[in-house]
């Protein structure tokens, strides 16, 4: 549960703005690879985003124009997923330490063994590995929230 500190910085009270206490911010245990990470997920899903609207209109492109329309976005996807790689790499390469790897298994077990791979390996499957453990860590988040809420 350690990963759900965020939720000490909920604001608790009554619905009155005068009456409402917030709760500062405490040390989680969770981990502070997400201070970097989180970031760099957003800038993904804006990209893939854009990503997905260009092709959508590219889509209805008909003959020799659209064939080199798609060759075209075909070969800038494939860029563009390779400057994320490089750009998760230099993150990833920026903050470890064994620090950052103890306190990674604090925060997800599979996530930390990614980290460290991603770490040590430096290559686009220890990377793309990574990054779906950080992407099934949040869901896990997510759930737990959700959960949480419905149950609360």
């Amino acid at each position: 549960m350690a990963a759900l500190g965020w939720l000490q910085n909920l604001a608790i009270g009554g619905t009155d703005a005068a009456e409402v206490v917030v709760v500062a911010p405490a040390p989680t245990g969770g981990w502070s690879g997400r201070d970097w990470y989180d970031p760099y997920r957003t800038r993904k899903d804006r990209d893939d985003e854009r990503r997905r609207q260009a092709n959508a209109e590219i889509k209805d492109l008909q003959g020799i124009d659209g064939d080199i329309a798609r060759l075209m976005h075909k070969k800038i996807d494939r860029d563009d997923r390779n400057a994320e790689i490089a750009e998760l790499e230099r993150l990833v390469a920026k903050s470890y330490s064994k620090e950052q790897a103890t306190e990674a298994k604090v925060y997800n077990e599979r996530v930390a063994k990614a980290y460290v791979r991603a770490a040590l390996q430096a290559n686009f499957s220890a990377l793309e590995a990574f990054e779906r453990e950080m992407e099934q860590a949040r869901e896990e988040e997510d759930f737990l929230v959700l959960a949480m809420m419905i149950l609360g």
